[in-house]
């Protein structure tokens, strides 16, 4: 007889391949609903960067989406916290 956490892999692997496709059409499928909700809510553009950004790198990391996504985003973050970091130096 198989426990909970088989019962739980096989409903999740069935509901993933049967409504989305595959594990990235499902991390991009709940990406684009929770856009979509920030966007009819009018979230500001703070609150959706923090959202987002660990969003995107939990999803990779659990192979929800490409691994290089949360390579790009960690380089776009990296990127971003530089400039305000020498703009607020700089003066």
């Amino acid at each position: 007889m198989p426990d909970v956490t088989e019962l739980t892999s096989i409903f999740s692997d069935a509901f993933e391949t049967t409504f989305f496709g595959g594990k990235t059409l499902t991390g991009l499928a709940v990406l684009l609903l929770l856009a979509y909700i920030a966007y009819r809510c009018r979230i500001a553009i703070d609150a959706i960067v923090v959202i987002f950004v660990p969003l995107i790198i939990l999803f990779a990391g659990y192979g929800f989406l490409p691994p290089v996504l949360q390579y790009l985003t960690l380089i776009i973050v990296g990127v971003l916290l530089a400039l305000g970091i020498y703009k607020a130096v700089s003066g």
